[in-house]
C-alpha cells in the first residue's frame, strides 16, 4: 500500500539556513519524536519511531540521499514494524522569496506485509495526520 502527501510552507529564513536545518540529522530526527536516534555519519541515521499504526515502535534506517545546497534535500527510509516492511521518501525543494524561503515538500510511504492488506482504510488517515503534524513542527522549528 502506497501513500503520498505534499504541501508548501514559508519561513522567514534564508534558503541556506533552512537547508542546514533540514540536513542536520539530529534536528531532523528530533522532530520525528523518536525516542532513540543513532547518528552514523552526516548522511545516515537510525531511529526507533514510536506510536506506529501496527506496533509500539518501528526501526527505520534513514539516508540523506540527495543534498543539493541550498535548493534540495531528500531523505529515504527503510525499516520494519511488527513484521511489515516500511519504505519512505521525503523531498524538500527550497526557493528564495522576498521574505525568506518557500519549502515545497513531498512525502511518500509504502508498507508491505501481512497487515498492509487490512490497513488501507486506516493507514492513510493515520499517516496523513502524522505527516502534516510533523511538517507543522518542522516549519515551527525552522522559524524559531
Amino acid at each position: 500500500m502506497a501513500i503520498k502527501f505534499s504541501g508548501v510552507f514559508e519561513v522567514e529564513k534564508k534558503p541556506a539556513e533552512v537547508y542546514d536545518f533540514l540536513t542536520d540529522p539530529r534536528e531532523f530526527a528530533r522532530l520525528l519524536h523518536s525516542p532513540a536516534v543513532v547518528v552514523r555519519d552526516a548522511t545516515h541515521f537510525g531511529i526507533k519511531a514510536g506510536n506506529t499504526l501496527f506496533a509500539k515502535e518501528a526501526d527505520v534506517d534513514v539516508e540523506l540521499s540527495v543534498a543539493e545546497r541550498p535548493e534540495r534535500a531528500q531523505y529515504k527510509g527503510k525499516g520494519t514494524a511488527a513484521g511489515n516492511a516500511i519504505q519512505s521518501q521525503v523531498d524538500f525543494e527550497l526557493a528564495p522569496t522576498a521574505y525568506g524561503t518557500t519549502v515545497n515538500w513531498r512525502a511518500e510511504g509504502e508498507i508491505s506485509g501481512r497487515l498492509a492488506a487490512f490497513a488501507g482504510a486506516v493507514l492513510e488517515p493515520f499517516a496523513r495526520k502524522h505527516v502534516y503534524e510533523w511538517m507543522n513542527r518542522l516549519r515551527d522549528a525552522i522559524a524559531a
